[in-house]
């Protein structure tokens, strides 16, 4: 994946102009204003120290492991 650093103020003009685009064309575009709130909105890191302090919760496995049950789960069930 690439990434590039980007002004915001680039950001929202982009997605200012997809708006405009989807509007007349109906086309679906991948960066709109609502995706700019999204990326605006700060840190989307969590912790579930929280959740093991306040309520002893601890996960049962790390999550490369539950997705490696998920996908297996997936393929039994045919939906991959």
């Amino acid at each position: 994946m690439l990434v590039i650093p980007t002004a915001m103020p680039v950001v929202r003009t982009v997605a200012a102009v997809n708006e405009v685009i989807y509007r007349v064309c109906r086309l679906p575009m991948p960066i709109n204003i609502d995706k700019v709130r999204e990326i605006a909105a700060g840190s989307w890191v969590c912790s579930a120290q929280a959740a093991k302090t306040d309520l002893g919760f601890e996960v049962g496995a790390p999550l490369i492991e539950r997705l490696r049950q998920t996908v297996q789960w997936y393929r039994q069930e045919g939906w991959l």
